[in-house]
């Protein structure tokens, strides 16, 4: 089942929070934490302190926002990062017009963002990844699946690559991403396109990927720039279902800007 998770702000007030899929009863824990502290290190903010773990369907209950439940079944869930940053690139699609799937699932495959908005000229048509990180502890891409065979290494190795390693990982990581052929498929049946290729970041355990992202065809944006587009007024349209958490970010830098110029 999927349940929408609310986060109950110290001081009163609800937060919506991102679209979980877990079992009936299973007992869900927000990494809000992390997430929020990836905007406080773009932001130079604070935020608020946050609760938000509760059993779905049974209403909400004060709790820790770090670290995982276990469920009744004994499986674990955590939001963190990744969707948080996923709600904050569905906000700035949905600003400029476009019509949003998010966590579009194909089999073991997922799409993160598919977009289209018609214009005067026909289909404008968007694919976007989002891979955002505050600490990342190896590269985007995987070591080359021939590597691994040939030295045992595992996909995840934070190992130094050679130059030749991370061009092959990078071409293996935009092929399973944007060219699967189960997604090819999906974009070609939602709208005729030509389908962009996107991919939202923050830091990288190796800048160098970025650069081979761009020789692959890859559009990539920095999340602090999607922020700072979102801050501009006179958007196609005005707010989205992502604009009670920008809000918290919003409110929560101008409150570190009065403490800085209150010294």
């Amino acid at each position: 089942m999927f349940a929408r998770l609310h986060t109950r702000l110290h001081g009163g007030g609800l937060l919506p929070g991102v679209l979980v899929e877990a079992d009936q009863g299973a007992e869900v824990t927000h990494g809000l934490g992390a997430g929020l502290g990836l905007f406080q290190k773009l932001l130079g903010g604070r935020f608020a302190t946050l609760y938000g773990a509760g059993k779905l369907g049974g209403g909400l209950k004060s709790g820790h926002i770090a670290g995982q439940s276990s469920g009744a079944a004994g499986k674990s869930y955590t939001v963190g990062v990744a969707l948080l940053a996923e709600e904050i690139v569905q906000e700035w699609l949905a600003r400029q017009g476009f019509f949003c799937l998010r966590g579009v699932r194909l089999g073991v495959h997922e799409i993160d963002l598919l977009a289209v908005r018609f214009n005067p000229q026909g289909w404008e048509c968007r694919h976007l990844e989002v891979q955002v990180s505050h600490r990342p502890a190896s590269y985007l891409s995987r070591v080359p699946q021939a590597t691994q065979r040939a030295t045992n290494r595992k996909a995840t190795s934070a190992r130094k690559r050679e130059l030749d390693e991370l061009q092959q990982g990078v071409a293996e990581w935009v092929a399973k991403k944007f060219d699967h052929p189960e997604k090819s498929a999906l974009r070609s049946r939602l709208a005729p396109g030509p389908w962009t290729r996107e991919v939202v970041i923050h830091k990288l355990y190796e800048p160098l990927e970025k650069e081979l992202l761009m020789q692959a065809g890859i559009t990539v944006h920095q999340l602090s720039d999607v922020l700072g587009e979102l801050r501009r007024p006179g958007t196609l349209v005005r707010a989205a279902s992502g604009e009670a958490l920008l809000n918290l970010i919003w409110a929560m830098q101008e409150e570190e800007l009065d403490k800085a110029y209150s010294k």
